[in-house]
């Protein structure tokens, strides 16, 4: 595993002409429009994993962060939510004494440009979605 910019992603990206910033560690930031005027950032992560011959990267977006935990309904809900989810699900993680809730999938690592369009959008919009629901802002 490698964390460092993975050209298969970037040329992918410039073929879907997807604008995008990279990180440091080589991620690539995109902003996702998803409807009435908002916007969701999701990460595409540069390093990738493998299992068997199937090689996998991680594309997410935070709808949610506080310093305290979620509600128990929330998680019951969202638990809900990635049993009928297409692809993808819930996962939450501790940075700098935050919590994030973000949703999540790891697709293969080389995709199309459609399929790389798609994955983004959906991605975003499940997010957006939960945002919407737990605040009233747009700031992920």
């Amino acid at each position: 595993m490698a964390t460092v910019a993975d050209d298969r992603l970037v040329r992918v990206l410039q073929s879907a002409q997807i604008a995008h910033v990279a990180t440091d560690s080589g991620d690539a930031e995109v902003l996702v429009p998803t409807g009435d005027g908002r916007t969701q950032l999701v990460f595409i992560e540069a390093e990738t994993s493998t299992f068997g011959d199937l090689e996998l990267r991680r594309f997410y977006s935070a709808a949610y962060r506080s310093r305290d935990d979620l509600p128990r309904r929330t998680v019951d809900a969202l638990l809900a939510q990635n049993r009928e989810a297409p692809f993808g699900a819930w996962a939450t993680f501790q940075d700098g004494g935050e919590l994030f809730l973000v949703f999540e999938a790891k697709l293969p690592a080389v995709l199309t440009p459609a399929t790389l369009r798609d994955a983004l959008q959906a991605v975003g919009q499940v997010a957006d979605d939960i945002e919407q629901t737990l605040s009233t802002s747009d700031d992920l």
